[in-house]
């Protein structure tokens, strides 16, 4: 093939390249027609839950009529909508990202002023307004970080005794001794209040003990007037297996012991006295629960306590030198609606914090394990440190939590052994209320 040839024939490949490229731009661009006639219908129509999209949308629509060179009067567009949408969605970026800001969510001011300027807002003010917040925030935000005073971090388990481990962990902060959950929740099981739910709502409580949920103020004073039983004596750490497991050795105890009517004389006498090794085994497994009981205490107690009593009652024999604590005194700051309850939960925090003291909060703990649904769950942990963080842009809070050093929270927060950090805006916005011992 010569020369000339071998140019004709290229020529007419371009030629049919050029044609099908041609075409399937124009079938292209007849179906992106179409997609910028529902696409005006989107943005006109959108509902301010989705005026984040707007932007978006407009930068499309702008794309494909400039490809496709369409007349955008055609599609009823008027001067200057398009822009006035878009910035539409960009005020409310803004609006967004001014309120996260001011809750201290996030206080992140490059971004707030790059959306201002999107949305033709003068930043001027707003840098010298909101830099000068971020300067307080940060000021005000020291270091502190409690969690040395503290015992090492308990698992309530899938019981509801979250109040009772919170008010054992305040207790024992103040007083250096570490304080039995388990013991607190059965004094509030004591209470008026504790024993009035629990006969309008059955199946709630394990031999009289509320396991589904509780009031701290009452945990405290009821506990406080009680005494505190030390963790060593009554420990709380399984504390629900442990129960079962006890309750299911006393009642194969009592059905060995029915037929064993001697008198026991002191603790591990059972071997000498007809008991066969498994009764006994069975009451070493209780000691490793309740560690200042003798066989003689459970002996007696079975024989003269009824079958419903009988837990509680040996709870307390093993607590038998508690702790009084007359000088503690609880205080409860409750939130209020909106903003201002919001800010004056923060405001109480830093104080407390400021003290070297840690708090108790009842909030709703949804958000945890997932931001997007941050469904409605009550629940009572402590506050126990705070930091500044670059990464969130605001003062974070450390939350201690009583589910072990399992971290299963949502990514978008830093957990280290249990202990979450969690921007200050952020979780006072989820708080009822505070309880500090003064």
């Amino acid at each position: 093939m010569n020369y000339k040839t071998r140019f004709i024939t290229f020529t007419i490949l371009l030629f049919f390249v050029i044609q099908s490229t041609f075409s399937s731009g124009l079938e292209l661009c007849n179906e992106r027609a179409l997609d910028v006639e529902n696409l005006i219908k989107e943005i006109r129509t959108t509902s301010i839950d989705e005026y984040l999209t707007l932007p978006s949308k407009v930068r499309e629509i702008n794309n494909i009529i400039i490809r496709c060179n369409l007349d955008a009067e055609l599609y009823g567009l008027r001067k200057g909508e398009l822009d006035s949408l878009r910035n539409k969605g960009y005020l409310h970026a803004y609006n967004l990202a001014r309120v996260r800001f001011e809750n201290h969510e996030n206080m992140n001011l490059e971004n707030l002023l790059n959306l201002a300027e999107a949305a033709n807002i003068s930043s001027n003010e707003i840098k010298v307004k909101y830099k000068e917040k971020v300067e307080t925030a940060k000021n005000r935000c020291v270091e502190a970080d409690m969690r040395e005073r503290l015992p090492p971090i308990r698992d309530q388990g899938v019981s509801g005794l979250c109040y009772a481990y919170v008010a054992a962990d305040l207790v024992s902060f103040e007083t250096g001794q570490e304080i039995s959950a388990l013991d607190i929740a059965w004094s509030y099981s004591d209470t008026t209040f504790a024993k009035l739910r629990n006969s309008l709502i059955p199946n709630i409580n394990i031999q009289g003990l509320s396991i589904d949920g509780g009031r701290l103020n009452l945990a405290l004073s009821s506990s406080k007037s009680n005494g505190f039983c030390l963790e060593e004596n009554l420990p709380s750490r399984n504390a629900i297996n442990n129960i079962l497991m006890t309750i299911e050795a006393l009642e194969r105890m009592r059905a060995e012991s029915s037929n064993q009517r001697e008198s026991i004389e002191g603790e591990g006498q059972g071997y000498n006295n007809g008991f066969s090794e498994a009764f006994c085994k069975e009451f070493h497994s209780i000691r490793q629960f309740m560690t200042n009981i003798n066989l003689n205490d459970i002996i007696n107690s079975m024989n003269t306590i009824s079958e419903n009593e009988l837990l509680k009652h040996l709870s307390d024999m093993s607590c038998n030198s508690r702790l009084y604590t007359p000088l503690l005194k609880f205080k409860t700051t409750n939130s209020l609606f909106g903003s201002p309850g919001r800010h004056r939960l923060m405001s109480k925090t830093h104080s407390i914090l400021d003290d070297n003291k840690i708090m108790a909060i009842d909030f709703n703990d949804g958000f945890l394990y997932d931001p997007i649904r941050d469904y409605e769950s009550l629940h009572t942990a402590l506050i126990v440190g705070r930091r500044w963080s670059d990464e969130t842009n605001s003062c974070e809070l450390l939350i201690r939590n009583s589910f072990g050093t399992k971290c299963n929270y949502s990514p978008s927060f830093d957990c280290d052994s249990g202990n979450i950090w969690v921007p200050e805006g952020i979780i006072m916005g989820k708080v009822k209320n505070i309880t500090c011992i003064k």
